[in-house]
């Protein structure tokens, strides 16, 4: 039975080669409809960026790494890299649309076979997100020194799994528990603080915050595949083509 079809608050215990029990990450429930929500929100942001006649030649590209700590039964933490793509609509606010990929997760197992013995094996977790976000600067953005934000996030979080059998199986025997590849998908709310240093024509920038699942559409409650998590990310913001803001 795959581990995606059960809550999250759920856990299947293993027991890996060592004799101590170990959880699995358990999901439950598509929410393909944030999908639908996520589309909704970006044609509002393209709307917006019409009304404010933003300017394109003001786009802003981050690149950096991102540092995720997941809580709950899940518990694992996991290092990525993130980009993300912004306008400014003034001098305390700006949009943007971002991505980050989350390296592999990788937790050991075992996988039982016909015969009554166990190999072992690994679980393997992947973890994309897609970010609509907002930034308010306070005292407004500094073309030079120091400047502080906050930011208020929505993402779609995809995520899959898939058990690797890492050991050598006996002739004539069969594995008997080995989980088939799933993937789902979350929509998630986050905030966060952060600040950064403008020094050229690129400026260092930090947050942290924290995300949580969504777990309501149209007043009614629908399971959430995706923990709750702290997030860290750090990079440099650069000016394509030589804006406003450098």
């Amino acid at each position: 039975m795959s581990p995606l079809h059960h809550l999250l608050n759920e856990t299947r215990q293993i027991i890996n080669g060592t004799g101590h029990a170990q959880s699995v990450l358990l999901f439950s429930g598509k929410i393909t409809t944030m999908k639908k929500l996520l589309l909704v929100f970006t044609g509002i942001f393209a709307v917006a960026a019409a009304s404010a006649q933003i300017s394109f030649s003001d786009l802003r590209l981050d690149v950096g790494g991102s540092y995720t700590m997941y809580k709950g039964d899940f518990g694992q933490n996991n290092a990525g890299a993130k980009i993300r793509f912004s306008l400014p609509v003034n001098e305390k606010a700006a949009f943007g649309l971002g991505f980050t990929y989350g390296f592999p997760i990788k937790t050991a197992s075992e996988v039982m076979l016909t015969g009554g013995s166990t190999v072992p094996s690994e679980f393997v977790y992947n973890f994309k997100t897609i970010t609509l976000d907002g930034d308010y600067y306070f005292g407004g953005e500094k073309e030079e020194g120091m400047s502080v934000y906050a930011s208020g996030r929505m993402g779609l979080v995809l995520v899959s799994m898939k058990e690797k059998i890492k050991g050598s199986i006996p002739s004539g025997q069969q594995p008997v528990n080995q989980l088939e590849p799933v993937s789902e998908n979350g929509f998630t709310l986050g905030l966060s603080l952060g600040g950064q240093y403008a020094f050229g024509n690129a400026k260092l920038f930090a947050d942290a915050g924290i995300v949580l699942p969504a777990n309501q559409v149209n007043g009614a409650y629908v399971d959430n595949v995706i923990p709750s998590h702290f997030a860290f990310n750090l990079g440099l913001r650069f000016s394509l083509f030589g804006g406003s803001g450098y």
